[in-house]
């Protein structure tokens, strides 16, 4: 693939040369299970700075040219406070799939503020055999919007040499309709959307992966019994494993399991 932007001049930003630093400051995060953290600004002249404790993952995603294909990359006007799962978007595959394979960083969550002249942008990521970690998202939000206003706080001087070295990224400004329905469920007021998200992630976690396979066959409009031939399993085995399925997701019926399962594809 073309290199987008030199290395060497990458190498020579905050972000690169206070490396160990931020390391050092996003300790808390890593002791709560969270392996990924990158702040960023980006303002109306297509402009931007990124902090975050992946230096490599941040190397690979501006030498490679991925924020050309990012919903995040759009200049301030496009955006209102919000908070969205990487697991919800629609655009960011090539993205996503790259950051969870070459790099084990997965399970994210992007939370996005407005200021008056630029847009704040921080990413959440944990490992991939950290699926829990929505647990968290869910239920200390404000523990991890704590944890920004400390890094900004303590990363001053960094931010201030950041925002003297940003880089320009012109981007295209015209929105694919992926990006669209991305945009739509960023900038959604969304407080209780997420949550409600954040549990059908939850209850989706807590299904083993016989439990899951059935789940997606019931989707699908498999009986008992052709499930059963489909795993090599008696129709009782089946049964049994629906019923756990919906004790887990704390549903009395089909009909309700069903809903709920279409919830999480959504």
């Amino acid at each position: 693939m073309a290199q987008f932007i030199n290395r060497q001049q990458l190498k020579s930003l905050p972000c690169f040369t206070h490396h160990e630093d931020i390391i050092t400051l996003c300790q808390p995060l890593f002791k709560l299970g969270i392996s990924s953290y990158v702040y960023v600004r980006t303002y109306a002249d297509d402009s931007e700075f990124r902090l975050g404790n992946r230096s490599d993952w941040l190397e690979h995603y501006y030498s490679q040219g991925l924020y050309k294909e990012s919903l995040f990359e759009k200049t301030p006007q496009y955006y209102q406070p919000g908070a969205v799962l990487w697991s919800t978007l629609l655009s960011h595959s090539r993205i996503l799939d790259s950051a969870k394979n070459d790099f084990n960083i997965d399970h994210g969550l992007t939370v996005l503020n407005k200021e008056h002249d630029y847009c704040e942008k921080i990413f959440f990521g944990a490992d991939s055999t950290n699926p829990g970690i929505v647990n968290l998202y869910l239920n200390d939000m404000d523990l991890l919007l704590n944890f920004n206003r400390y890094f900004k706080e303590r990363a001053d001087f960094l931010i201030k040499k950041a925002n003297q070295r940003r880089l320009y990224l012109p981007c295209n400004e015209t929105l694919n309709i992926a990006q669209q329905h991305d945009l739509k469920m960023l900038n959604r007021d969304n407080v209780a959307d997420i949550k409600n998200e954040l549990k059908i992630v939850e209850q989706k976690n807590v299904l083993s992966l016989r439990e899951q396979q059935i789940a997606n066959c019931l989707l699908e409009g498999y009986t008992a019994a052709q499930i059963a031939e489909k795993f090599f399993l008696s129709r009782r085995t089946v049964e049994a494993h629906t019923r756990n399925i919906k004790e887990k997701l704390n549903v009395r019926n089909k009909a309700e399991l069903l809903r709920t399962l279409l919830s999480a594809h959504k």
